[in-house]
């Protein structure tokens, strides 16, 4: 799968060890980058369903899906092409507050 990233900043904090770790800590940093690398081995849409918890989302995000990091945090991305797939990460975070 190819991976797009919503800016530089955020393709920097996932894929860059160092930047994750400071960003987010270093359990979190191992979770992310597990989760990047188990989405370069996915060709179809439908593949995604066997991410962790992968889920599409409700509401104004409906257009977007999430998988689990680390209670509370989710990497939040957006399918951008089905086959082969593509997706756009967009965050990471922990959503559950929203309204």
């Amino acid at each position: 799968m190819e991976i797009k990233y919503k800016n530089k900043s955020l393709e920097k904090e996932c894929t860059i060890s160092d930047v994750t770790i400071k960003a987010y800590g270093r359990q979190l940093a191992i979770k992310i980058h597990q989760r990047i690398k188990e989405f370069r081995s996915i060709e179809m849409e439908q593949d995604l369903v066997h991410a962790d918890r992968c889920h599409m989302l409700k509401g104004k995000r409906k257009t977007q899906y999430a998988v689990d990091l680390g209670h509370p945090f989710r990497l939040v991305f957006e399918l951008v092409e089905k086959n082969p797939a593509m997706i756009r990460i967009v965050e990471i975070e922990d959503y559950h507050g929203e309204k």
